[in-house]
């Protein structure tokens, strides 16, 4: 069975650019026709690009993490340069949770917590596409484990 990999969702990031985009040529073209010949017009864009960088580093927070399902174990990875780790036997985990706002239901994405027995902790990834039919996969490669308490 072919592994799984689960990552945070980038459409808003991607929309965020184009905002500012939008916002450093909007900045621009303002600034240019409010002082002409000015050398300094490229001051407009500095709203944007500052925006720009905060879009950046989220974009980069989000590649930092990912789930894996492999056959019978759960991997929730975390980190860019130094990484944590957690690993999970699929046999027990007992719920799929998913959680969409009203913009997470319009643009498709939500936030899954696979939550298992035994007493550990659940695992939240938010964003993520098509968050119901993950949680199916989820339960359905979970269930068919041998040694998984609710096997068919």
């Amino acid at each position: 069975m072919e592994d799984l990999v689960v990552r945070p969702s980038t459409k808003i990031v991607m929309a965020s650019y184009a905002v500012a985009t939008l916002m450093m040529t909007g900045g621009v073209l303002a600034t240019k026709t409010l002082m002409g010949d000015s050398p300094y017009w490229w001051m407009g864009a500095i709203p944007g690009i500052g925006f720009e960088i905060a879009v950046l580093i989220r974009h980069l927070g989000l590649l930092t993490e990912k789930l894996t399902f492999s056959a019978d174990h759960l991997y929730h990875e975390i980190g860019f340069i130094s990484k944590s780790t957690r690993t999970i036997n699929l046999a027990k985990v007992q719920d799929v949770t998913v959680f969409q706002s009203v913009t997470q239901r319009m643009l498709g994405t939500g936030r899954i917590t696979v939550e298992t027995s035994g007493g550990s902790s659940a695992i939240t990834i938010a964003n993520v596409d098509n968050p119901h039919k993950v949680a199916d996969t989820i339960l359905e490669r979970s269930r068919m484990l041998p040694n998984h308490p609710n096997q068919p």
